[in-house]
């Protein structure tokens, strides 16, 4: 009896706690989606998908990183370093000032904008995206502040926003989609796991895509 009551007590014990770290979280994350627009929710929002698929800040089922910068614990900073590091061969603030990607998409958007000629709107746009998801993984990894680069997000977000004539997360999605394919960012198993990921953005009431209305940027 004594076994069986001990048992008892850790399984209730630990569904106990799972409870309170699910209401943490859900408490945590409400607060979040109802905090005023600002430059990082916003900035947030559009380095998904890739920021929604390769970092974690789970909070009780949460995850507040699609809302907020400083979401991760010391645990999931290691993981962004590591993802930073696998992905771009970046270690620190040089790497990313040299980041072949960020770079590609420098020159491109200063052709666009110097000689006003026709760019291909799909691989500007994922460029762009790549850029602000390298840089907000940056901030949670403590490589940078937002404050030091607060201005290249704020020309990538209007960018993103403005500048491409995107009018919606659909049409953000599917653009971001074809220039990913175009540029072969992922091969086809992290294609896929992108595109149901995307799905996810458009549809679940917890995503910022629903959260955040096009419009409103």
């Amino acid at each position: 009896m004594g076994l069986l009551r001990f048992i008892k007590e850790s399984i209730k014990e630990g569904y106990d706690e799972a409870k309170a770290e699910h209401e943490q979280g859900a408490a945590t994350y409400q607060e979040l989606k109802a905090a005023p627009i600002t430059l990082e929710k916003k900035a947030l929002a559009l380095a998904c998908p890739m920021r929604e698929v390769l970092l974690s800040s789970d909070m009780g089922g949460f995850s507040p990183h699609l809302y907020k910068l400083g979401m991760l614990d010391s645990k999931q900073k290691k993981e962004a370093r590591d993802l930073l590091a696998r992905d771009f061969d970046i270690y620190g603030k040089e790497e990313i000032e040299h980041n072949q990607l960020i770079q590609a998409r420098q020159k491109l958007f200063a052709e666009w904008e110097k000689d006003d000629q026709e760019v291909d709107t799909a691989t500007l746009l994922t460029l762009a995206n790549v850029h602000l998801y390298i840089l907000t993984t940056a901030i949670d990894a403590d490589y940078i502040t937002f404050d030091q680069v607060q201005t290249d997000i704020s020309t990538l977000v209007d960018t993103l926003t403005q500048k491409l004539h995107v009018d919606s997360w659909q049409t953000y999605a599917a653009l971001f989609k074809q220039g990913e394919e175009q540029l072969a960012i992922n091969n086809r198993l992290g294609r896929k796991l992108i595109h149901s990921r995307i799905r996810w953005l458009l549809e679940d009431e917890e995503s910022p895509w629903v959260n955040l209305n096009w419009a409103d940027q």
